[in-house]
């Protein structure tokens, strides 16, 4: 089967995605949150632009010490070696159903991605009884 990496094809074109926001959602369902294998990569930017919101909301709080960083990942960084998107990782042991927005980090460059870049969830401490945990980010394209 072959992949479909649209942001990889010369052909392909970029101007419908000037100056627009796009969002990418992401949930690990039931006690999916519970184990730190689950926390990956969940978006690949098809142009450069930067980060404008990051928001997490979980159906059951961790009851331990378990956090949750948002993570950018450029070409050849492994996972759980990349950039802090966050200023302050999400505790993950907060009341559960309500949505938290993460503060963004008042470093420009950890907020801004190029083409190709990644994301991904970065889980620290103990996760036990975390479920049902769903994550939006916001970005903004650059313009051409």
């Amino acid at each position: 089967m072959q992949e479909n990496n649209f942001w990889q094809d010369p052909n392909f074109d970029y101007r419908f995605l000037q100056n627009r926001y796009e969002t990418y959602c992401w949930t690990l369902k039931s006690t999916e949150p519970a184990t730190a294998g689950n926390y990956s990569v969940f978006a690949q930017m098809p142009r450069a632009g930067v980060v404008e919101e990051f928001w997490e909301s979980h159906g059951t709080a961790c009851s331990s010490t378990g956090t949750l960083q948002l993570e950018k990942l450029t070409s050849g960084v492994a996972l759980d070696s990349g950039t802090a998107v966050l200023s302050t990782a999400l505790a993950l042991n907060t009341t559960a159903n309500i949505p938290r927005r993460g503060t963004l980090s008042t470093t420009l460059s950890a907020r801004q991605f190029a083409r190709g870049d990644r994301f991904a969830l970065k889980d620290a401490n103990t996760l036990t009884a975390t479920a049902n945990l769903t994550v939006m980010l916001l970005v903004k394209y650059k313009n051409a």
